[in-house]
């Protein structure tokens, strides 16, 4: 996008500089400031610096879930969320029951482990999630839901035909 239009350094912090471009900048996908022919106190050029940002306006989202056991999540989003907000219990809701979580960690920027009062066998939830911001600020402006099966039990034999005397055909629930 070029030069910015006008410089100022920050008049509570004389090390922070705001930079003022005359578009605006490309949003969801990698930018590199460039910052070069800065001097030193002492009138010195100093190194160039390079920093490559993300503008991520992207609306908040599940990545995945991953159901541990019978009481543990792993909730992935699409965007490192805000420390503050994700920690939040009542920002967590499972149906039928089973309310908000006895804890919430906060495993990455992106990931979380939601422990919950435990599910049922072979039950369909709905993970509810509110009042989250991201690491840039951005609120999410309604609740987002996602569908999971809680069914740790493996596939049984439902039907088994003799076809032959070598050959022997079996029917699975799953």
């Amino acid at each position: 996008i070029g030069e910015p239009k006008n410089a100022f350094r920050d008049a509570e912090n004389p090390r922070l500089v705001h930079l003022v471009f005359d578009q605006d900048l490309p949003q969801n996908t990698l930018g590199t400031v460039t910052v070069q022919n800065l001097k030193n106190g002492s009138g010195q050029y100093i190194n160039t610096h390079k920093k490559t940002f993300l503008f991520d306006n992207r609306p908040i989202a599940i990545a995945a879930l991953h159901v541990l056991n019978d009481s543990t999540l792993d909730v992935v989003f699409n965007k490192a969320m805000h420390p503050d907000f994700v920690s939040i219990n009542t920002n967590y809701t499972i149906n039928k029951g089973i309310g908000h979580p006895v804890s919430v960690a906060h495993l990455s920027p992106e990931r979380m482990r939601i422990v919950f009062e435990p599910l049922i066998e072979g039950e369909n939830y709905t993970l509810s999630v509110a009042g989250l911001q991201d690491a840039f600020g951005i609120n999410m402006p309604r609740a987002i839901h996602r569908d999971f099966d809680f069914d740790f039990s493996g596939p049984f034999i439902v039907e088994a035909v003799l076809i032959n005397p070598f050959e022997l055909k079996l029917k699975a629930n799953e």
